[in-house]
């Protein structure tokens, strides 16, 4: 069983940013327990003082990645006000996160069908398409009635948001 050091515990943060680079290079294949223990300098058992498993690790491997996504969305769409030129945006910086992070973003979609991360990602796209709804609310062809949360189940039924490309 993992401690409860905390998410920001140096050590920690050196296996995370090890998996991250192991990730971008190789994939989800590359991510064993002892490679990146080996990558990040560290013991074997260091890893579990962390983590409970490989499982535990990619969880906050998809966390990290989608909050850094979800600030650079923020900053980007920051004082503008909702509309399509918001929506728009808030696209240009989700595609630009991807692209600079290709081989995280690639090992992420392949670990969908771990079932941990299957359910990150439908709570990350239901969080995406909640705020892309809202920027969209009034300026598509749904009728001015139709109640936001069903824009955000047209979106999440149509576009896998957080992986698309």
């Amino acid at each position: 069983m993992s401690s409860d050091l905390g998410k920001h515990h140096p050590t920690r943060q050196e296996i995370v940013e090890a998996a991250l680079a192991l990730a971008d290079e190789d994939g989800l294949a590359a991510l064993s327990v002892e490679a990146v223990t080996r990558a990040a300098g560290h013991a074997k058992g260091t890893f579990y003082v962390h983590f409970d498993d490989r499982t535990e690790l990619l969880v906050a491997l998809h966390d990290r990645f989608h909050d850094e996504v979800f600030e650079g969305i923020r900053d980007a769409t920051s004082g503008l006000p909702a509309g399509p030129d918001r929506a728009r945006t808030r696209i240009v910086a989700f595609l630009d996160a991807c692209r600079r992070q290709p081989g995280v973003r690639a090992m992420l979609r392949d670990a969908r069908g771990i079932p941990e991360i299957a359910e990150l990602v439908q709570k990350r796209n239901a969080e995406a398409a909640v705020e892309l709804a809202a920027d969209l609310s009034g300026s598509t062809p749904w009728p001015k009635e139709t109640r936001s949360e069903e824009h955000t189940s047209e979106l999440q039924s149509r576009v896998d948001i957080s992986y698309a490309v």
